[in-house]
């Protein structure tokens, strides 16, 4: 956090917004203005946005500083060291932080079935990617016929979904999403921001079907694909709503969606756009942030389709 307010010598008291990091009671916070003026302080209690040190303060500070919650951290990994001629060094640390705890009450912006909602698209520069994998076991003993087979019910479906945050709180937010998601444990729904349905015609409230564009959804989804049977209504004012496909019919120029709701709401052709929504887990369990500077974050999700 920037903080520009004095802090004097025996000050045990700092007024400093936490709320969009983590600060902890107990905790450690550090005080840093260049590399050789900075130090170390126990948080006793945290009340609004008075923090509470164990401690005094033992060593003035004035004009813009740092204050930053710290974690305590072990060296799990041999460190490499390159050094360079007139004194430089440069190291690279892998850090294994020794206490870790649950974020709870985290409250996703939008959710849906239970489940948080991606509510922008990927921060991309032209393209995503994305890939479909069979996961099929050829076996073939040299004699006879070789036997293609696999034992999933659906080609594996991955794809990446980047993140770009600029400010403080949502850098926060997105930090406390990944610690809501316990890995690849928990799902959750991102939608494909492609508007693959095109609204044909105005379609009134309460009504539970609509007319799109004919795109062969019929042969596509009809048979039930478990896992495309989800959608999302982007409306003009910004609202989201998202429902399950229960059915698609054709007919000679257009093909008649049903989903299981009303949307509450007209849908209005030109007012709103329709994507599929696909339900996710992350493809593994640690996810990198790239820090570009402060309160700047990137990070790219691998992630896979699933039904439920």
């Amino acid at each position: 956090m920037e903080h520009t307010a004095d802090i004097q010598v025996n000050d045990s008291q700092i007024i400093l917004d936490t709320s969009n990091a983590d600060f902890r009671e107990g905790g450690l916070l550090a005080i840093w203005q260049h590399n050789r003026h900075h130090t170390l302080a126990t948080i006793q209690s945290i009340v609004g946005t008075t923090v509470t040190l164990d401690s005094p303060i033992q060593t003035a500070w004035t004009g813009p500083k740092l204050i930053m919650p710290c974690r305590t951290v072990a060296i799990h990994q041999a460190v490499p060291i390159r050094e360079f001629i007139e004194d430089l060094m440069e190291l690279r640390l892998s850090l294994l932080v020794e206490d870790n705890l649950e974020w709870t009450g985290y409250t996703p912006a939008m959710s849906y079935d239970g489940k948080a909602v991606v509510t922008e698209p990927t921060y991309v520069d032209g393209s995503i990617d994305r890939e479909s994998n069979a996961l099929v076991v050829i076996s073939d003993f040299e004699t006879g016929k070789a036997h293609v087979f696999s034992d999933r019910d659906f080609e594996l479906q991955k794809q990446a979904y980047t993140v770009h945050k600029e400010t403080r709180a949502a850098c926060w937010e997105f930090r406390r999403f990944l610690h809501s998601l316990h890995g690849m444990r928990d799902t959750f729904w991102l939608p494909t921001f492609r508007a693959e349905l095109e609204l044909y015609e105005t379609a009134t409230d309460p009504s539970t079907s609509f007319k799109v564009q004919a795109r062969d959804f019929v042969g596509n989804y009809a048979t039930g694909d478990v896992l495309k049977n989800h959608l999302m209504a982007v409306f003009s004012d910004g609202e989201r709503i998202c429902r399950r496909i229960t059915g698609i019919a054709t007919d000679t120029t257009w093909e008649v969606v049903t989903v299981d709701a009303p949307f509450g709401r007209d849908l209005v052709a030109g007012q709103v756009t329709l994507h599929l929504l696909d339900r996710v887990r992350l493809a593994a369990d640690a996810v990198e942030i790239r820090w570009d500077r402060v309160d700047v974050l990137e990070a790219t999700l691998q992630v896979e389709a699933v039904t439920t």
